[in-house]
């Protein structure tokens, strides 16, 4: 685990206080030293050589004394500072040897954020695009008078600045004219071509060519002067003499950069010249880019160029699949689906599917069934405010449409991360391919997931099938067919990402049950007068609680039963507590000893089960609710086979509550009948309600889609 802040400081502190041992700064015999003599030792002595970077003048007594060295003075304005020396002797700081150099932890600058400077122009000169006013010009960094502002208006680098502000591309005429080409003076490298930047350190010196080149055959360009849009203090360009250009040969221009800070800095040229036969002199604009920045901002550099986004249309060829090797787990699941529901496909309709990319929209190759299939598609989606747009009666059938239309979408914004000539590599486990984005969740991959894989020399005649197997950061181990490994030897490489539908598959099924079952009801509960018996809670476990009415109501009303056996909803954006509300209310629910309370929590991700998980934890240790040798007896989190043991949370992995096998480190699901023993069982999944008292279910949607629902259920009759 990397030290903290913290731990940064203090150990700084630890090294200059040897420092200041070593040089006999401070003894023994004297412990005290003026606050302006520590100050001046650290900044004229100390950091010169070291280079601490954690370690700032302005909190350098606070540090020391932070760290135990400095005897604490009641008032700030006692001139000078006192050391412990028994504590400095404690920590074998006084051997008389100069401190070694310090980690590089300590030594690494703070990254800063960097903002080219096009975009920090001031607002109120948006108004005035010469920059001029009465008394000054913004642009070219001059006092004016009334007098001498028109005046100052013609003048030709004015004019020039006017134009790059304003009208960038009216120098686009002339980029045809030259080529401009920059190396370092000393380097053999071959200077850059295109795009100039130039990556600097602060302090250091760069000599710099800039190569000029007449680009065409037959004519010669007279080269008047280079004139710079925004002079830099840091830049000093060589002042050259008007010269002739004969066609293909270049001529040198020496730059000299020295930069005091760190930045983004664009440094634009305009090269006047009179090409043959031109009577009027032409313009030639060549942006220099420098960027002044540390090693840490080279490191975090993007690892690829940009791409845009897709079009509108996304092209993706079939072609025969050759089956890969899907991911073994070497547990078999004693948890069976009894349903033959679940092994239903559910994919989209082909007269759907053919619908979905032509818009919704007719076109003169269609039958009149499809026209009539066509209207009454479109007709069960909402228009505007209707009043029916969700009722018990198309509950079902809507929903279903609309998870097709979702699943469409997801399977063209899928292929934006498409990779073309990617090379996978070889290591005694397979082959592995590397995923810009994938930490970031970019796409999203889970373990058995399928990427389609093909040569680019095969131009997509065929593709071969890779189950993801594992995922190390961003690289994912790929299980491939056996005559694509022994076929492979570094080529380039088209690779296909493709959805993961097991979570549509469920809410598909779900769906299915809903109308199997006619439990419609439960969607749209009607008012029934009942009294309520509302035995008193216990008191609050989270004390934020009794703050908050909003909380209280809510879990009073769960507990209540309130709803009367249909769905109470609780939905919020986030950081509103829907979180602490659930977990109050679980607590309350939860009477231990006794086995009688069956607890079911549903979440989207895993990283909402594991944090329901360790806040049932913490209540747990805080209240002794039941002794922390049995949480286990109580409490069970189920994970899924994606879910490896070491990215468990610590207090989650000393509770020994999961499902993995601690021997082999695999998951393992048991039977039901072991799951039933259970109070509360946490997943990131679904387990039949059936089985359970008390099922909560947590869903994490955008704002728009808690809005958009929010309208249909509220315009139902």
């Amino acid at each position: 685990m990397a030290p903290s802040t913290k731990d940064s400081r203090r150990e700084a502190a630890v090294h200059f206080t040897q420092y200041l041992c070593a040089t006999n700064k401070v003894s023994s015999g004297s412990p005290s030293i003026s606050r302006e003599d520590l100050k001046k030792i650290f900044t004229e002595e100390y950091q010169p050589y070291y280079n601490v970077q954690c370690l700032e003048l302005k909190t350098l007594i606070h540090t020391l004394t932070m760290a135990g060295f400095l005897v604490k003075h009641t008032s700030n304005g006692n001139p000078c500072v006192t050391f412990k020396w028994n504590r400095v002797e404690q920590a074998a700081l006084t051997n008389g040897h100069l401190p070694e150099k310090p980690p590089s932890r300590l030594t690494k600058p703070k990254p800063r954020l960097i903002v080219s400077q096009r975009y920090t122009q001031i607002r109120e000169n948006q108004d005035r695009p010469d920059g001029i006013t009465d008394e000054k010009c913004d642009l070219c960094k001059v006092i004016l008078s009334p007098h001498t502002a028109q005046e100052h208006k013609e003048t030709e680098i004015h004019t020039l600045r006017v134009a790059y502000r304003t009208k960038k591309k009216s120098f686009d005429d002339t980029k045809h004219f030259l080529s401009v080409q920059m190396c370092d003076k000393d380097s053999a490298e071959e200077p850059l071509i295109g795009d100039l930047k130039k990556s600097c350190r602060v302090g250091s010196k760069y000599d710099l060519n800039l190569l000029v080149t007449n680009l065409f055959d037959d004519k010669e360009i007279f080269i008047e002067k280079i004139l710079q849009l925004m002079p830099n203090k840091d830049i000093k360009l060589e002042n050259i003499e008007a010269e002739t250009l004969l066609p293909g040969k270049p001529k040198t221009v020496g730059i000299q950069a020295q930069f005091s800070a760190r930045g983004a800095i664009i440094f634009p040229l305009i090269f006047k010249m009179l090409p043959s036969g031109s009577a009027l002199p032409k313009y030639y604009l060549k942006e220099i880019y420098f960027l002044t920045q540390s090693e840490l901002m080279d490191q975090l550099a993007p690892s690829e160029p940009f791409r845009p986004s897709m079009g509108p249309v996304v092209k993706v060829q079939d072609a025969p699949i050759i089956p890969g090797k899907p991911a073994e787990f070497t547990q078999a699941s004693e948890l069976k689906e009894t349903l033959a529901i679940f092994k239903r496909p559910f994919e989209i309709p082909p007269v759907l599917l053919r619908f979905l990319n032509n818009g919704f929209k007719e076109h003169a190759n269609m039958s009149p069934a499809e026209k009539k299939n066509l209207q009454t598609i479109r007709a069960m989606l909402p228009q505007g405010n209707s009043a029916d747009a969700l009722t018990p009666d198309n509950y079902a059938q809507l929903l279903e449409l609309l998870l097709f239309i979702e699943e469409h979408q997801m399977s063209r914004d899928i292929h934006y991360y498409d990779m073309h000539d990617a090379v996978l590599f070889k290591d005694p486990m397979g082959l592995w391919l590397e995923v810009p984005g994938l930490v970031d969740k970019r796409p999203s991959l889970l373990i058995n997931d399928v990427l389609h894989v093909s040569f680019c020399e095969d131009q997509g005649k065929r593709k071969y099938e890779g189950h993801v197997h594992q995922i190390q950061g961003s690289q994912v181990l790929l299980g491939l067919n056996d005559a694509f490994f022994n076929k492979y030897s570094n080529q380039k490489l088209e690779i296909q990402f493709n959805i993961n539908r097991r979570a549509l598959k469920n809410m598909h099924i779900a769906l299915y049950l809903i109308s199997c079952n006619k439990a419609q009801h439960l969607l749209f509960p009607s008012l029934k007068t009942k009294p309520l018996c509302q035995p008193p809670l216990r008191p609050w476990f989270n004390r934020a609680i009794e703050k908050n009415p909003e909380q209280q109501a809510a879990v009073r009303n769960v507990v209540h039963n309130s709803s009367q056996n249909s769905p109470y909803l609780i939905f919020g954006p986030p950081g509103t507590g829907k979180t602490v509300t659930l977990v109050e209310t679980i607590l309350q629910l939860w009477k231990p000893p006794s086995n009688q309370t069956r607890i079911l929590v549903c979440t989207p991700s895993n990283s909402a089960a594991d944090e329901i998980t360790s806040r049932i934890l913490r209540v747990i240790y805080d209240h002794n609710l039941v002794p922390a040798t049995r949480v286990k007896d109580h409490i069970f989190r189920m994970c899924a086979y994606s879910r490896p043991w070491n990215l468990m949370p610590k207090i989650i992995q000393d509770a020994e509550i999961t499902n993995h096998d601690l021997r082999g480190g695999v998951v393992t699901f048991p039977r039901k009948e072991v799951i039933m023993t259970y109070d509360i069982v946490i997943v990131h999944s679904h387990v039949h309600p059936d089985w359970f008292l008390h099922s909560f279910l947590l869903i994490t949607l955008p704002t728009s889609s808690w809005m958009r629902l929010g309208r249909l259920w509220r315009q139902r009759p």
